[in-house]
């Protein structure tokens, strides 16, 4: 929670460069997700489909925009194993994991105006909290099968962390009547499982999003 404090802080100070021109918005969307906990087989990562949606600012200093926002985003993944033995015994597995965030970018954007608005395109930092998170499976081993849950990957003990940080990379439009559209890849330069996981497993989130937003004239 210091770190979310600490960019706070850094918002504030940035405040006065752009105080000028302030507007407010709302944007919500759907994200898709993955990330680089396994490489290769037995175990295959894809996507996982969730949401974002939040609030934002925009300090406006006509080609160069400040934009912090807090938003809730539903990031994940999805997981499938296959392992055969020399004794025809096999193990057959599939799951996801689902993490909920609260997220915190800071954008810097470069605008170019044109006749309905602005096209923007810029980026920057992110960190992400994570308040619930969830995981399920279905393991099929040897033609019996039993499902696996649960519903906190926070226990005592739990190799998933609660923070995240990375870069963000936006793109968008934003008409002059206030409606906006942007699409924004994220990538977690931190891995989400502790030290103790990450020495073969990785585990960088990576999030393709597609969002619409009002901005309040």
């Amino acid at each position: 929670m210091k770190k979310i404090f600490l960019l706070f802080l850094l918002f504030a100070a940035t405040h006065s460069l752009f105080a000028q021109s302030v507007k407010f918005g709302l944007s919500a969307g759907l994200n898709e997700s993955t990330n680089s906990t396994y490489q290769g087989s037995p175990t295959v990562i894809s996507g996982y489909k969730g949401f974002n949606a939040g609030v934002f600012a925009e300090f406006d200093q006509k080609k160069f925009s400040f934009e912090p926002g807090l938003f809730f985003s539903v990031k994940g993944y999805n997981a499938k194993t296959y392992i055969q033995y020399t004794d025809n015994a096999s193990v057959n597995a599939q799951g996801k994991v689902v993490l909920n965030y609260l997220e915190l970018p800071l954008n810097v954007l470069y605008n170019i105006r044109v006749p309905i608005g602005k096209l923007f395109i810029g980026g920057g930092p992110y960190f992400a909290y994570a308040i619930s998170g969830h995981s399920n499976s279905t393991v099929n081993q040897n033609g019996t099968t039993f499902t696996q849950s649960s519903n906190s990957l926070f226990n005592s003990g739990s190799p998933f962390k609660r923070t995240d940080f990375g870069l963000n990379a936006v793109a968008g439009l934003s008409l002059k009547n206030g409606i906006l559209f942007n699409l924004k890849y994220g990538y977690g330069l931190t891995s989400i499982f502790h030290s103790t996981q990450t020495s073969t497993d990785g585990g960088h989130n990576s999030v393709f999003s597609v969002s619409a937003g009002y901005m309040f004239l």
